[in-house]
C-alpha cells in the first residue's frame, strides 16, 4: 500500500486551520490517550510555534488517502548517564557530547520522537504497521539530519511489551527509565517511562 506524509504547517497552508482541525479530530487510539490529546488539543499550536512539528500519515486505497498515523517531532538536549549501554553507541555519542561533571553523565544534541501512534479510527490502523509508520518517521529524521547534522534520536515509552518490542525491532536500544510526571497519563504497567535511544547513519 502507498503512503505519504505531509506537515501540520503545508496541511494548514493547503486547507486551512479549520479543515485541517476537521481532519485529526476523527483521530482516535484507545490505548494511547495521550498521542490523541495532543493530535487534537496541541499539535496545531506547538507546530505555529515551532516547539514541535508533527507530520500526519496517509495511506492510498481506491484513489483516497486515509489518515493512518502520525509521528512529531523536536530537538532536544538529551542527558546520557556514563555508564552508556554499548562502545559503539559510546563512541558515537562521545563525539558529539559534552561531558557534564555535576552530574556524571553526557549532554548530547538529538531528536526526541515526542509523539508517535496510529489511527485506530474506522479501522485505519489496518493500513499501516507500526513497522512502515517507523520507517517514515526515521526517513524524515535522517533527511532534516543531513541538512542539520546529528545522528541520535530517542523516545520515551510506556513499560508496554508490545511497544518495547517495536522499537529494539527497529534498532532503538534502553538507556535509562524516568519517573512519571505529575499528571501524565499512564496505560502500561510500573511507575517509570521507558528511554530509548538510536543511532541513525
Amino acid at each position: 500500500m502507498k503512503h505519504s506524509y505531509i506537515s501540520l504547517l503545508d496541511m494548514i497552508k493547503s486547507l486551512g486551520e479549520s479543515g485541517v482541525n476537521k481532519i485529526l479530530s476523527s483521530f482516535s487510539s484507545p490505548k494511547s490517550p495521550d498521542t490523541e490529546e495532543y493530535i487534537k488539543d496541541r499539535a496545531i499550536e506547538d507546530a505555529k510555534r515551532g516547539i514541535t512539528q508533527t507530520h500526519i500519515v496517509l495511506a492510498e486505497r481506491n484513489n483516497n488517502w486515509i489518515f493512518v498515523g502520525y509521528f512529531t517531532v523536536m530537538p532536544k538536549t538529551l542527558f546520557i548517564e556514563a555508564n552508556i549501554p554499548t562502545i559503539n553507541t559510546k563512541k558515537t555519542i562521545l563525539s558529539l557530547a559534552t561531558f557534564d561533571s555535576d552530574r556524571n553523565g553526557y549532554k548530547v544534541p538529538a531528536t526526541l520522537i515526542a509523539q508517535f501512534s496510529k489511527n485506530f479510527s474506522n479501522n485505519a490502523n489496518r493500513y499501516i504497521s507500526g513497522d512502515e509508520l517507523m520507517d517514515i518517521c526515521l526517513g524524515t529524521i535522517k533527511d532534516a539530519q543531513m541538512l542539520i547534522g546529528g545522528c541520535v534520536v530517542y523516545l520515551e515509552c510506556e513499560n508496554i511489551y508490545t511497544l518495547k518490542n517495536l522499537y529494539k525491532r527497529n534498532g532503538f536500544i534502553r538507556f535509562t527509565s524516568r519517573p512519571h510526571e505529575e499528571g501524565e497519563k499512564r496505560t502500561g504497567s510500573g511507575d517509570k517511562m521507558i528511554q530509548m535511544l538510536r543511532i541513525i547513519e
